[in-house]
């Protein structure tokens, strides 16, 4: 059914340059596009009887082709919500944009499933990149904006702008009026915008659009220009690579080191944290994010802050913005990264393993995969791919890589749940049936009693008892990391093929598979990880030993991407989120020192962000993010936590030097009794001459505080006359190096031990 547009649009009093657009979609081929007449992309609209529909997963826009953006004007469009495609907030209805940071919509909105899938009207306003800035404006409506729309109704949106204000209502088909909001421009707003058709996480179909537009006070957008970047000025190494510069970051291996290069040609560690964002962290027992209103106290706006936020950075050392960063602190004197989220926003509509709380594990096999991955890289990458300040793109964030299950067969424990006709599932037991010869083949191999092959799909799980179900599994598990990888990189670099993919952040750890995809397509293999440290000997080698052995899986350059040690004399609970709990800001420190240290000397390591710039409400996040800790750099009253900052500002402008290798670092190897002598073993870890002083004690007393000259790589033995009565003693050795006013913990190595020995009568 067609509706009389003309008689729905209000009367506006318009002079003679009046704009009239229409469009019921009958004109358009079936499964096309729209093209003609709209601005659409290929994977998240299609005509279908009619009408334009969206079926895509993530934010959709089609922006009318007409491409004046008008300041007074009437558009409408009848609007069918079909149905949820995720578990975000929902989103659909009509637009005035002007750009990604100003708009206006319209549209009905659904809450989170977590929310109790609430149905509203908003009429809301981006504007400089805040969202719902019409809190800043007098109202002039407010009626039914809690109408509680019903999937499978058209709905009639009538959205009017003019230079006084804006109006927004939502009719039934008839003509009756459910909602209508409206705000005066009595404060800075967005007054203009070109008309389009916007959707998040909704399937719906828009029909019957009509516009009515002032001409005259029309204007035409200039066409888009090539973004222009500022100069690249971050504090160098001053040390040139093995390689030349080509104006963006690259990575280099010389003899067995890995490195970052910067776009100058110089050697460059990434020393950057995250979450560098003056709105963080929304808390929703308080409604607002209580450091974003104390900076807003403090600094006045975000260009203030963000002078000092970045101020802070670079005089604590830093020299890179990590995940989660605004583009207000870009562009300051620090190089950043930047998020596509392939993975993590797919995973709402199509998932292999769903989506709940958390980041859900990707339907790869979905047949809009692809396309999705090279369409989201298009709105995102494409536009910073001459940008010398950006470092590269994370793939996503701790993806569930082990399921649910938290096993190596994880996603093939979650694809195995899906329904028949999932086509990650069918994807699975093709792989599993063309690896059989026959389905008596299969029975034996994974011990079911399957009558027919039609049975296999039915199957919910399917668990591999034995070496060959497991080589089976196995390989349709390296099948899902590689289109993983494979296909979310291909989509950024045909984008963007200038700057570095950077990973995929994994949580602690990951299937071997997993890791040995991600270094097959990206260019330096992110993770994020809390271990625990023993202050009192100092003894990070578990440590090291793990990172080297997630390195001999990649043999890439690594990023540490999280780490963080929550101290609980800050005032927050510290019950919820990732690290060790330590009592004090000092043992906090000391964590963080001897941990950042391990980074920078660890030849494979290229980066080490922590976490994070700034402390999370003691109230905690949300019900289903509920952090609470004392991860930041500041607190909540962004104040910094000087014991903690003033220690970066010390090792941090060390981290290419102590990567070089050229701090010397003593350990100690062993600490015995023999032939009557105590004996302390020390090696000389660095790449120069160093003197260490050792302090050997028992019961309380010291024994001995020899020193030895050590030239690099050197291992040298002290022998003590031994002063010990027969018997078995505790002794303990310590070891400090000498010729530095101050030096990392860390950079001592293995600094005390502890022996149990006995002395004979």
């Amino acid at each position: 059914m067609r509706y009389a547009i003309a008689l729905l649009l209000p009367c506006l009093l318009l002079p003679a340059a009046e704009v009239r657009l229409a469009d019921d979609f009958s004109g358009y081929a079936e499964g096309s596009v729209a093209r003609k007449g709209w601005e659409t992309d290929v994977v998240s609209w299609q005509v279908r009887s009619g009408q334009l529909r969206s079926n895509w997963p993530g934010q959709a826009e089609a922006f009318h082709r007409d491409p004046r953006v008008f300041r007074t004007a009437t558009v409408e469009v009848t609007l069918t919500p079909r149905q949820s495609m995720g578990k975000e907030w929902k989103v659909a209805g009509v637009g005035l944009k002007v750009d990604a940071r100003n708009y206006w919509h319209l549209a009905l909105v659904e809450a989170p499933i977590t929310d109790d899938d609430k149905h509203f009207v908003e009429l809301s306003e981006m504007r400089d990149g805040k969202w719902l800035s019409q809190g800043n404006l007098k109202g002039t409506a407010n009626e039914g904006g809690e109408l509680p729309w019903q999937y499978g109704t058209p709905y009639r949106l009538r959205l009017t702008i003019n230079p006084q204000g804006i109006d927004g209502k939502v009719l039934d088909m008839a003509g009756k009026t459910l909602a209508h909001l409206g705000y005066a421009f009595t404060a800075p707003a967005v007054t203009e915008g070109r008309v389009c058709l916007r959707t998040s996480w909704f399937a719906a179909d828009f029909d019957d659009f009509a516009v009515v537009a002032d001409g005259d006070t029309a204007r035409t957008p200039p066409p888009p220009k090539e973004k222009v970047f500022p100069s690249y000025a971050v504090k160098g190494s001053g040390r040139k690579a093995p390689i030349q510069g080509n104006g963006f970051f690259q990575v280099v291996q010389e003899a067995e080191r890995w490195w970052l290069v910067d776009p100058r040609g110089e050697l460059f560690y990434a020393v950057g944290t995250d979450h560098v964002n003056y709105y963080s962290h929304w808390c929703q027992e308080l409604g607002y994010a209580p450091y974003n209103k104390n900076a807003e106290k403090l600094h006045g706006s975000v260009g203030k802050w963000a002078e000092s936020a970045t101020a802070r950075l670079r005089k604590w050392g830093f020299n890179l913005l990590g995940a989660g960063n605004i583009a207000e602190v870009r562009y300051q004197g620090l190089s950043h990264t930047l998020f596509v989220a392939f993975g993590s926003t797919f995973s709402s509509s199509s998932a292999l393993v769903e989506k709940v709380h958390w980041t859900g594990f990707p339907n790869v096999f979905d047949p809009r995969w692809e396309a999705y991955c090279d369409s989201l890289a298009a709105k995102q990458c494409a536009a910073n791919r001459n940008d010398p300040w950006l470092l590269g793109y994370f793939l996503d964030n701790e993806l569930e890589w082990y399921g649910k299950a938290h096993r190596e067969d994880g996603i093939w424990t979650a694809t195995m749940q899906w329904a028949a006709d999932h086509s990650g599932k069918q994807a699975l037991i093709k792989h599993v049936r063309q690896a059989h010869a026959s389905l008596a083949e299969f029975n034996r191999v994974w011990e079911q009693q399957a009558a027919s092959w039609d049975d296999v799909p039915k199957l919910k799980a399917l668990p591999a008892l034995n070496d060959r179900a497991k080589e089976i599994q196995l390989a349709f598990l390296k099948r899902v990391a590689d289109r993983y990888f494979r296909i979310s990189a291909a989509a950024i670099r045909k984008a963007d093929p200038n700057h570095l993919i950077i990973g995929s952040r994994f949580a602690g750890n990951a299937p071997d598979w997993a890791w040995q995809a991600c270094a097959t397509y990206c260019d330096v293999v992110t993770f994020n990880n809390y271990p625990r440290i023993d202050m009192a000997t100092e003894d990070l080698s578990h440590i090291a030993e793990a990172f080297t052995g997630y390195y001999e899986l990649t043999k890439k350059p690594m990023m540490i991407t999280e780490w963080s040690f929550p101290a609980l004399d800050a005032g927050l609970p510290c019950t919820h989120g990732a690290g060790m709990r330590v009592d004090t800001q000092e043992q906090k420190t000391h964590c963080v020192e001897m941990m950042q240290h391990l980074h920078f000397r660890l030849p494979f390591m290229v980066g080490s962000d922590y976490f994070m710039w700034a402390d999370e409400p003691k109230e905690g996040i949300s019900d289903t993010f509920p952090e609470d800790s004392n991860y930041g750099l500041n607190n909540v009253d962004d104040k910094p936590y000087e014991l903690l900052t003033g220690m970066f500002t010390k090792l941090n402008p060390m981290a290419v030097k102590m990567h070089a290798g050229e701090v010397p670092e003593g350990y100690i190897d062993e600490l015995k009794v023999a032939d009557g002598k105590l004996s302390l073993t020390i090696r000389n870890a660095g790449t120069t001459q160093a003197t260490f002083a050792a302090m050997v004690r028992a019961g309380g007393k010291t024994l001995a505080t020899p020193k030895i000259g050590m030239s690099a790589g050197a291992t040298g033995t002290m022998s003590i006359t031994n002063p010990l009565p027969p018997g078995i003693h505790v002794l303990k050795a310590e070891l400090k190096r000498e010729g530095e006013k101050w030096q990392p913990r860390g950079c001592r190595g293995r600094v005390s031990m502890a022996s149990s020995v006995v002395v004979p009568g």
